[in-house]
């Protein structure tokens, strides 16, 4: 459990909306997990989690939020794409 970039994917059940995330400092799995549960989206919600990869081989990219684009120049070998 030592500090990683990560990268997850959530899931809640209540209104069937699925969240990926990314990491850009490194953290610990509990130190991420305690901070996704904090957030007020996710307030009364029965979250499922999946820590997905982190690090060097991690990237987002977003038509419509530029802003969250993070590693995109990278050649990546596997690609999950959420439309």
């Amino acid at each position: 459990m030592s500090p990683r970039l990560r990268t997850l994917l959530a899931y809640t059940k209540e209104d069937g909306m699925f969240y990926f995330m990314i990491t850009r400092e490194v953290c610990r799995l509990d130190e991420i997990g305690g901070y996704i549960l904090s957030l007020d989206v996710f307030t009364g919600k029965t979250l499922d989690v999946m820590n997905l990869d982190g690090g060097s081989s991690t990237a987002l990219y977003s038509r419509k939020h530029p802003n969250l684009n993070y590693n995109v120049n990278r050649a990546i070998p596997l690609l999950l794409g959420i439309y």
